[in-house]
C-alpha cells in the first residue's frame, strides 16, 4: 500500500526530529493538505474491471462496423454478378456468316429470310430480336423481311436500312450504301440523309450523297439466284456478274469486251455457261483452277 502524499513528503524533506508544523508555510501545508486527498488505496480488480468493459464495448462496437461492412460487401457482389449476367444476356450477340467461297441462307426467329453473299456476315441478338428486330450487317445480302408488329431494322456502317416487311438487297461496301428494293417499302438514312424507296427503286447513299434510280438490270438478283438474261450485252458488262455468282476470275482477249451476249441461263453448271459463251463469241475458253481465260479474235 503507498503511503499518504504528506506522509512521503514529510519523510523525505523533514527530520523526524524536527518540528513539522512549524517549517511549513501556510500554502505549503495547503497543498499538501489537498494532494492528501487523494491518498486512498487503489483498487486494482475494480480498475481491470472498468478496463474491459470499456475494451469489450470498444470490440463490440468494431465488431459491429465489420458486419456492416460485410453486408455492402456481400450487396455490391451480388450486384455486380447480376450485372454481368444481365450485359451478358443483352449484349451478346450471334454471327452469322457465309464463307469466301458459297454463300449462305438463314432464317431468322421471326421467319425472316437472309442470303448472305460471300464473305459477308449478320450479327443478331437472338434473345431480344422478337421484340427488338435490329441486325447488324457487312457486307451484301437479300432480305425477305416477314411482317411483324415491329420494325425490322438493318444497321451498317454507311446507314440504316428499316423495314415493316418486304423484299430487298443491301450492299454496305467501302462508304457506299445502296439498296435495290424488290415488294414494299424501305426507309434508308444516315447522318446526312434519309428517304423512302418503293418497289423497283435503288438508293444509293454515300456521306451526303443521295441518288435514287429505277432499276432496269434484269439481273440484279442474280448474284444470289444464278438467274441471268442478257439480251445484247457486252461481254464486258457480263464478265463481273458471272465472276459474282460463280466465285471465278474471268479474262478475256481485249478484242471480245465489246462483243454483244445474248443468252439466259438458269443456275446452269458453269462449264455450260462458258461453253455457250465460247459459241455465242466464236472463240476458246481455258481454266486454270478458279481462272478462266477466253479468247478469240473478236467480233
Amino acid at each position: 500500500m503507498p503511503a499518504k502524499w504528506f506522509d512521503k513528503y514529510c519523510l523525505k524533506h523533514y527530520p523526524s526530529d524536527k518540528n513539522i508544523t512549524e517549517d511549513l508555510s501556510d500554502e505549503e501545508f495547503d497543498l499538501f493538505y489537498e494532494l492528501s486527498e487523494f491518498d486512498e488505496t487503489i483498487d486494482t480488480d475494480k480498475g481491470w474491471v472498468s478496463t474491459c468493459n470499456k475494451l469489450q464495448l470498444n470490440k463490440k462496437s468494431t465488431f459491429n462496423y465489420w458486419k456492416v461492412a460485410a453486408v455492402i460487401l456481400l450487396l455490391l457482389s451480388v450486384s455486380f454478378v447480376f450485372y454481368q449476367q444481365s450485359s451478358s444476356k443483352f449484349s451478346q450477340k450471334t454471327e452469322l456468316a457465309a464463307s469466301k467461297t458459297s454463300l449462305k441462307k438463314y432464317q431468322l426467329v421471326d421467319g425472316s429470310l437472309v442470303t448472305l453473299d460471300r464473305k459477308s456476315s449478320l450479327k443478331v441478338n437472338e434473345k431480344t430480336f422478337i421484340d427488338n428486330r435490329q441486325v447488324e450487317l457487312v457486307g451484301k445480302a437479300f432480305f425477305n423481311v416477314k411482317k411483324g408488329t415491329s420494325t425490322f431494322s438493318i444497321d451498317t456502317k454507311n446507314g440504316v436500312v428499316e423495314v415493316l416487311g418486304t423484299q430487298f438487297d443491301v450492299w454496305s461496301e467501302g462508304s457506299v450504301l445502296k439498296v435495290i428494293v424488290y415488294s414494299g417499302v424501305v426507309q434508308i438514312s444516315n447522318d446526312f440523309k434519309q428517304t423512302t424507296l418503293e418497289k423497283g427503286e435503288m438508293g444509293t447513299l454515300s456521306g451526303n450523297q443521295l441518288l435514287v434510280e429505277k432499276v432496269n438490270d434484269p439481273n440484279a438478283d442474280s448474284w444470289r439466284t444464278g438467274d441471268f438474261h442478257f439480251e445484247n450485252q457486252p461481254l464486258k458488262d457480263v464478265i463481273p456478274q458471272l465472276e459474282a455468282y460463280y466465285n471465278v476470275k474471268i479474262e478475256s482477249s481485249k478484242a471480245l469486251l465489246e462483243c454483244k451476249v445474248t443468252a439466259q441461263f438458269q443456275q446452269d453448271p458453269l462449264t455450260e455457261v462458258i461453253n455457250t459463251l465460247t459459241t455465242v463469241l466464236n472463240a476458246k475458253s481455258k481454266k486454270s483452277g478458279n481462272k478462266i481465260s477466253i479468247t478469240g479474235k473478236g467480233c
